[in-house]
């Protein structure tokens, strides 16, 4: 497999995962009354930081927010790097094996604090960018010296 096919695959995979993570906004699955009480609690709570007031509820709002602007600022490289890695796959390995740790972390803390959804779609993307590595080198090896 060519590696901007796997990179591209990652990249739609990842552009999945942002708009299903942006689509549970606002993340709160727990619709009982003792999951209303913690989320009220959480916007209650305020407190001072580096000048800002700020609640619980802020910072679970604007965590979930930038892991959305993340993904899809993933996406988009992902999909940038597939282009790349047609024209240059040595110099594209570099990137893409930073990527695959990080999504193969990503992975494992799915795995550790969420639920089967994200765990199996990082896990697929770093699949994804493992195959796009391996392959980068692959076709550098294969292609003649110029």
């Amino acid at each position: 497999m060519r590696p901007s096919i796997a990179l591209r695959i990652a990249s739609i995979v990842t552009l999945v995962l942002a708009a299903g993570h942006t689509s549970g906004f606002p993340w709160t699955p727990n619709q009982t009354p003792a999951g209303a009480a913690l989320v009220s609690h959480m916007k209650s709570i305020h407190f001072d930081v580096m000048g800002f007031s700020r609640t619980y509820w802020d910072f679970y709002l604007g965590f979930g927010l930038t892991i959305s602007v993340c993904l899809l600022l993933f996406a988009v490289l992902l999909w940038q790097l597939g282009a790349a890695a047609n024209t240059e796959p040595q110099r594209a390995r570099p990137a893409i094996a930073t990527l695959f740790v990080g999504f193969a972390a990503i992975a494992l803390l799915d795995w550790l604090y969420f639920f089967t959804v994200p765990l199996v779609m990082a896990a697929a993307i770093a699949l994804c960018l493992a195959l796009a590595w391996a392959s980068a080198r692959s076709r550098h090896k294969a292609e003649p010296a110029g």
